[in-house]
């Protein structure tokens, strides 16, 4: 039996940890959306899959 599955693989990083959702709010102090950090460049967005782990991060590029 070969195990050998002929699907090249990726070597795999750990995702940047990713923090939220946190609350942002408007000038008056009402909740107005939710949103997404990247810790390790600092990347925010309301999108919910930075979660899944982030597209800067992975492309390599640093924004600092």
């Amino acid at each position: 039996m070969s195990t050998d599955d002929h699907h090249p693989r990726r070597a795999t990083r750990p995702a940047p940890p990713v923090s939220g959702p946190h609350a942002g709010y408007d000038r008056y102090g009402r909740l107005d959306h939710y949103y997404w950090r990247c810790e390790r460049c600092g990347l925010e967005t309301t999108d919910s899959t930075l979660e899944r782990g982030c597209p800067r991060c992975e492309e390599g590029t640093d924004a600092r």
